[in-house]
């Protein structure tokens, strides 16, 4: 075998595992035939009936559409384009199938942070690990669930872009330039630019960290502006791949609530209003802990484990037998009590249920690790990453939220600012991975990467015990008159749910704890260390 086919191999290997692993996890769909009821894609699939209609008798593609609103171009809602050269590659990497393929959705996200590992020197089989918790996160199953396609994909195109700007400012300018022009191209193709704009926002932070390092060690300017002058080409050539989209998505806008209306205009505003931009706004207490602790505020609309509840026991039953008797089958009555009785009264959180991003037990355990045992400039732009993108999913709980609505150029164009959560998780699972890398690292020192383990567990443990306690379980629908014989027994039910999560996020603790505590005292190989951490 010779060298070429030796490096090749691990990673064609690595790519057919995580296809596998998407396929196996959308068996379902990938296999079955079965196709998910995903709200947002069946409205679309709606208002673009008209235009499917037309476009069939008429062989010809219409502009305009009376199906939506008073009218409106089809062009927001479906229009084929014949000279976007980026579509074929777009549906190759989903594999041919459409957009609304789960499966392909996952594997495109595994792929794209399996290169970014990579390319931060993390070894191939603990990047399957890292590829797999991002691809089938939590969150994207949720955008997958609800139909919230094109955000998906702008966002498993990210890590992938992110890998481009790193191999750029290493002076890899062929191979960077070519990697983050094709995935800011497929981003934009992806067609969420509010995604795309949060993407740029951290482009921009590591090109200040990287000039911050390079004042530091005394380079010269041209060696500094370079990558950045570079970005800024490359930026402007995948524009220009999807201008057909772009531009008539910006001569849209001034036409809609983005843009500014007379009577807006007295008002001063130019774009939608603070109360639309900020009406998703995660607490800080409710971006943080349930990224760790899974449901921590009671959880989503279909939260199962309700069933355990005496809440559910005492009243589920009769409304189910009502549905069934009134023609709807069992299985659709018990999740229509389940998601009525999970939204109302379990969850007590000042969000809209189901809200919350649930990084991983695991992941948040190897990212304090890799806080520690990392360093350079890479290191910091996740940590910023991490931390500056929940904040942004604060909306209007940040204080910097109306300076951003005021004075950022096109802030004010994009609501629901808790979807930066999602760029928050790809922070956190990179430095994770980078993290868990540095433990097999010889040149830093056996008793230092221990403390660092110990650290990071202590640090957790405590930061649960905390959270359990700061915990009032009291939710602003519980001062409903009605609801006051009941409370007791809610609080009860709510305390239960937190207390069996928590068992949960320790026992993953734990384990990969005891992996981890196994491999610094030589107890076992790395290789068990790398699949242990990856099935978890």
């Amino acid at each position: 075998m010779n060298d070429t086919v030796k490096k090749i191999l691990p990673h064609f290997i690595s790519v057919i595992v995580m296809l596998a692993l998407a396929m196996v996890f959308f068996s379902s769909y990938a296999f079955e035939g079965k196709v998910l009821n995903q709200h947002d894609n069946v409205q679309a699939r709606g208002m673009q009936a008209e235009i499917h209609k037309y476009n069939k008798e008429n062989k010809e593609t219409i502009l305009w559409t009376n199906s939506q609103f008073s009218g409106m171009p089809t062009y927001q809602l479906h229009l084929k384009t014949t000279g976007n050269k980026i579509k074929k590659l777009f549906y190759a990497l989903l594999l041919y199938q459409p957009m609304t393929a789960p499966h392909s959705g996952a594997f495109i996200g595994m792929l794209s942070m399996y290169i970014l590992l990579i390319i931060l020197g993390v070894d191939w089989k603990l990047a399957i690990g890292g590829a797999a918790s991002f691809g089938l996160c939590t969150y994207n199953m949720d955008l997958i669930e609800e139909g919230h396609t094109t955000k998906l994909l702008a966002l498993a195109f990210l890590p992938a872009m992110m890998a481009g700007v790193i191999l750029l400012f290493r002076n890899k300018f062929f191979i960077g330039s070519t990697l983050f022009g094709l995935a800011f191209a497929l981003q934009l193709y992806s067609n969420h630019f509010q995604i795309t704009y949060y993407s740029g926002m951290l482009v921009g932070i590591y090109a200040l960290i990287k000039i911050g390092y390079g004042i530091k060690e005394g380079k010269e300017y041209m060696s500094l502006m370079k990558p950045i002058i570079l970005l800024g080409i490359i930026s402007l050539l995948a524009v220009a791949t999807n201008a057909s989209r772009m531009w008539t998505t910006y001569e849209f806008s001034h036409e809609s609530q983005r843009g500014k209306s007379e009577l807006a205009a007295k008002k001063g505003i130019n774009g939608l209003d603070k109360g639309t931009i900020t009406s998703y706004s995660l607490g800080r207490m409710e971006a943080l802990v349930p990224s760790l602790i899974p449901n921590y505020y009671g959880g989503g609309w279909d939260h199962k484990t309700i069933t355990d509840t005496e809440f559910y026991k005492i009243n589920a039953a009769n409304e189910i037998q009502k549905m069934v008797q009134s023609g709807m089958s069992k299985a659709d009555a018990e999740k229509r009590i389940r998601v009525s009785l999970a939204g109302r009264y379990m969850y007590w959180g000042d969000n809209p249920p189901g809200v919350s991003i649930y990084f991983g037990a695991v992941v948040w355990l190897l990212f304090i690790v890799g806080l520690i045992l990392a360093t350079g400039p890479e290191k910091w732009w996740f940590v910023i990453t991490a931390a500056f993108m929940m904040m942004i999913s604060w909306g209007g709980n940040f204080f910097m939220t109306e300076i951003f609505i005021d004075y950022l150029p096109m802030f004010n164009k994009f609501r629901a600012h808790s979807m930066a959560m999602g760029l928050s998780q790809i922070g956190f699972t990179v430095l994770a991975f980078y993290g868990a890398q540095k433990l097999f690292d010889t040149k830093i020192d056996l008793q230092y990467k221990k403390k660092a383990f110990y650290i990071a567990i202590g640090s957790l443990v405590a930061f649960i015990i905390i959270s359990f306690f700061m915990a009032d379980f009291s939710s602003r629908n519980d001062s409903d008159p009605n609801l006051a014989p009941i409370i007791p027994m809610l609080i009860s039910d709510r305390t239960m749910l937190l207390r069996n999560d928590i068992l949960k996020t320790l026992l993953f603790l734990a384990l990969t704890s005891g992996l981890i505590w196994g491999y610094l005292n030589q107890k076992i190989r790395s290789i068990i260390l790398i699949i242990g951490i990856t099935l978890l």
